[in-house]
């Protein structure tokens, strides 16, 4: 094929889109410059084709490298667009861009992103002959038109302001109104929903030079099997020629009235009745574009050399091809039960063009493959590693931290779908005991604070309480007492501040009272042991670290002050519990943070010296219980009875196994 002396600029996102376009090139014998936006690893700048990687944050960036870095050029560089925000960001440049670059336009500023309103090209598709469904557009907190017709379809009405996930089908008006509360863009459009036998696109180009404009539709793409994350499915490729109940010459007329140049593709519907209903057009290279190419039809460089000058009467493809996206189509059809392994492997082998492997250019398949298999260990080691928390008493002694081991009682429950830890202990009656603890709830992946029954004979819990649920993560519910009153801070560093509530007991829940710290802190305890109030806390981002924050209460201004930072010789600042005391040593539980989160229990005697606080280490504990080995990060005292915590694998045969795997793995490497 013929080169080229333009530079070529490929803009856009981590997609086969961007891929497809840049072997399309390189097929040609031309290695085009890559701006790529939204990603800083990508398979996509694998491709051995490529000249050059420019990463950039966003569209926006990207326009301005293009700009900044390549408008001086003697000869104008050819720009490709592979992405709606790319396509937009070149559209509202067109005056910058204009005598510098050869790029995607309508020949004026801002016209393609007025056409990307998809009720702006409906209207303009009918004026030109096309059927299109019936239409509504509304805002998304609008009341709901009465008129609209069940089972219909929601879309962004911008492409650029909304996603894949902003596209829903609802059966009724609570369906709707539910899935409206949901979407993320200012306009929507409701179509009806057209009962389609199936899907089509027109991929092409449109080229102008001085003598004339010229639309190329080599062939028709037809969707045997769509993805619900990607616009790309496995489809048939057919040359136009052997199509013969589409308007091709009302497509034609559309295009021209929208006064495109550049890569494109309409989408259709094929309805039940054999209706083609117009859906949108895409001002831009199509994620199935390869296809084209796959058939014999470079489209990329085709319209590279037309915009040039070099224009073909006759862009025709002969046969018709089979076209996959082998991984997306494995993930979305084999592993969902929509089609057998047996049949996604015959699809595999009839197909004449993938969209990820190519023998020509192995590296972005292989790194694609990386990433999903890496993923998909990731799921499992999640799955597998997950951790179990409960909580067990202990009897205060005096000689408490001077045994070896101790005897623990493991409150007994049937919950599978939460833990408990943190505990706290409210209450000791004559039959019950009443724990404060983070209640960990599977369903909603976050702790909560709850007040749990126990039975003080066998330690089983009798009843939970849930007196307080956030929407962001709460932990540590640590008590403070005061007279005939009881306040409880629990550790919310999520938001960012630490906050005091005070116990309505008979009622089961916590009155925010006020902010005691604007700081993140983690895991903080007060104390009035010291003739002053003190707060003793770790703090975001180094919660586990060997930094103790020591605060004091400024009694004028009811803030909290840092009064002394306390550097441990290792990771052992953040706190286990609150401060208590045996004999007359007044002791603070800690963690052991060393290589792992709550490895085990520290306790360091409490010094308070000529204004000055001093930590003294007494004693370590590490799990003692088989049940619960893996670590144990919380201890409080309460009258003459402990509490702690223990941390196990919930599938520790399996949890086990992969680490042991995992240890291998690294001894070997370290060989």
């Amino acid at each position: 094929m013929q080169n080229l002396s333009n530079k070529i600029i490929v803009f856009g996102g981590n997609h086969h889109n961007t891929l497809g376009v840049i072997r399309s090139l390189g097929e040609a014998g031309i290695t085009p410059i890559l701006i790529l936006h939204g990603t800083y690893q990508s398979f996509v700048a694998q491709s051995k084709y490529i000249k050059k990687t420019h990463y950039v944050k966003n569209e926006e960036e990207g326009i301005n490298l293009i700009i900044n870095k390549y408008d001086s050029e003697k000869i104008p560089p050819i720009i490709i667009c592979c992405s709606d925000g790319a396509s937009h960001c070149i559209d509202m440049n067109y005056n910058k861009l204009k005598g510098h670059f050869i790029y995607p336009n309508a020949e004026q500023e801002g016209r393609i992103t007025t056409l990307m309103n998809k009720e702006k090209m409906r209207i303009l598709a009918e004026r030109c002959g096309l059927i299109t469904p019936r239409t509504w557009i509304i805002n998304p907190t609008d009341s709901i038109p009465d008129d609209i017709i069940y089972p219909c379809i929601i879309k962004p009405l911008l492409s650029i302001e909304g996603s894949k996930n902003d596209i829903h089908i609802c059966y009724d008006k609570t369906n709707l109104q539910s899935d409206l509360s949901s979407v993320h863009t200012p306009k929507v459009q409701i179509q009806e929903y057209i009962n389609k036998d199936y899907e089509f696109q027109l991929i092409g180009c449109v080229i102008k030079t001085e003598q004339k404009k010229q639309i190329i539709i080599p062939g028709v793409s037809q969707i045997i099997r769509s993805s619900s994350i990607s616009n790309t499915g496995f489809l048939k490729y057919t040359p136009t020629n052997k199509i013969k109940d589409i308007e091709f010459d009302r497509i034609e007329k559309f295009i021209l009235n929208t006064q495109y140049i550049g890569l494109f593709s309409v989408e259709f519907i094929k309805s039940k009745k054999g209706d083609n209903y117009f859906m949108e057009i895409n001002f831009r290279n199509d994620g199935n574009a390869y296809a084209v190419t796959g058939a014999g039809c470079n489209l990329p460089y085709i319209w590279c050399k037309g915009m040039l000058g070099h224009i073909n009467e006759n862009y025709t493809i002969r046969k018709e091809t089979f076209v996959i996206p082998e991984l997306i189509d494995f993930l979305q059809s084999v592993l969902t039960h929509k089609i057998s392994l047996f049949r996604w492997m015959k699809d595999v082998i009839k197909s004449d063009t993938y969209l990820l492997y190519n023998k020509h250019d192995k590296k972005p398949f292989y790194f694609e493959l990386k990433y999903y298999i890496n993923r998909a260990l990731k799921k499992i080691k999640k799955k597998c590693l997950n951790v179990y928390w409960n909580i067990g008493f202990i009897e205060k002694t005096d000689n408490l931290l001077e045994e070896s081991t101790w005897n623990i009682h493991w409150m007994q429950h049937s919950y599978k779908n939460r833990w408990f830890a943190d505990p706290f202990i409210l209450k000791i009656t004559n039959h019950e005991i009443i724990v404060l603890v983070e209640e960990f709830y599977d369903p909603i992946q976050r702790g909560r604070i709850s007040k749990l029954t126990i039975d003080k004979t066998n330690y089983t819990l009798k009843k939970i309480d849930v007196i307080l649920e956030l929407n962001s993560h709460l932990s540590f519910p640590a008590i403070f007492r005061n007279e005939n009153k009881i306040y409880i801070y629990p550790e919310n560093s999520q938001e960012g501040c630490l906050t005091i509530y005070e116990l309505d007991e008979n009622n089961n829940t916590l009155l925010k009272k006020r902010i005691l710290s604007e700081e993140p802190l983690t895991d903080a305890i007060l104390t009035t042991d010291f003739n002053a109030t003190f707060l003793f806390s770790t703090k975001l981002p180094i919660q586990n670290s060997n930094k103790l924050f020591i605060y004091k209460l400024d009694e004028q201004n009811s803030d909290y002050k840092i009064f002394q930072t306390i550097e441990f010789p290792t990771n052992t600042a953040r706190n286990a519990g609150a401060l208590f005391q045996i004999g007359n040593k007044i002791i603070r539980p800690a963690q052991d943070c060393n290589g792992a989160y709550g490895k085990g229990l520290i306790f360091y005697e409490v010094v308070y010296i000529e204004n000055h606080f001093e930590m003294k280490e007494l004693k370590r504990i590490y799990p003692q219980h088989s049940i619960y080995p893996q670590g144990m990060h919380t201890f409080n005292v309460y009258q003459d009875l402990a509490v702690v915590d223990g941390r196990k694998y919930r599938k520790p045969f399996i949890s086990n196994t992969l680490l042991f795997i995992n240890r291998l793995l690294k001894k070997i490497q370290l060989k």
